[in-house]
């Protein structure tokens, strides 16, 4: 049966691999879900919105609902750089319109999850990383969080950089133990185009989320 009683309740967990998004009533009831591509704030804004609006359109599907109800919608987005004001009041200017909206960093809304608003700490290590604590005082600190390539260390972007980084230097013969590199090093390259044209094209075309996507190869 369509769900029509009371304000619907928008979740939605955007980074830079990916977003996720869940719709529910307010006993906590999940009316339906839905994912889509990165939703970063320090992605094109274009490309964040789109993100959002193909998740939301998913989870209102599964729930038998429509965009009509998101005027006295509830949501809360946890999205990888709304640290930025600029870009988070950017974002917000160009939602549907909703009753009520709080957009705060993914690694905040991992803490508030993580510990259901209570005292903790959290490492959010997936494209990027940070580091927030909430303390009983209710105060709060980030650390990291700063964005690819100046932070973000240990997380999958940085991984992939730092291997292929590696991996264009053996090819330079900067590195020669053993002569050619790892067998890492080769499918590194091959990967991003295995020759000087092509590697110099993916690099000029990479962001965060394509360095992240060598990190399995590491692993």
């Amino acid at each position: 049966m369509p769900y029509s009683s009371g304000p619907v309740f928008i979740g939605i967990d955007g980074g830079a691999t990916g977003t996720r998004l869940r719709l529910a009533a307010a006993d906590g009831t999940v009316l339906g879900e839905g994912s889509a591509g990165p939703s970063s704030l320090t992605l094109p804004l274009a490309d964040s919105l789109a993100a959002v609006g193909i998740a939301l359109d998913a989870a209102l599907s599964a729930a038998g609902l429509t965009r009509d109800v998101l005027g006295e919608a509830i949501a809360a987005f946890g999205l990888a750089g709304a640290r930025n004001p600029e870009r988070r009041d950017a974002f917000l200017a160009r939602l549907p319109a909703m009753r009520d909206v709080t957009v705060v960093g993914d690694g905040y809304a991992a803490l508030i999850g993580a510990h259901t608003g209570e005292p903790g700490l959290v490492v959010a290590i997936g494209t990027g990383t940070v580091a927030h604590v909430l303390r009983p005082d209710g105060s709060s600190d980030q650390v990291g969080g700063w964005g690819f390539p100046i932070g973000d260390e240990g997380s999958g972007a940085w991984i992939g950089w730092r291997a292929l980084a590696e991996a264009v230097h053996v090819r330079d013969g900067r590195f020669c133990d053993p002569p050619g590199g790892t067998a890492l090093h080769r499918e590194l390259l091959s990967l991003c185009g295995d020759s000087d044209a092509g590697i110099l094209a993916w690099l000029q075309e990479a962001r965060s989320t394509k360095y992240a996507g060598l990190a399995p190869v590491v692993l």
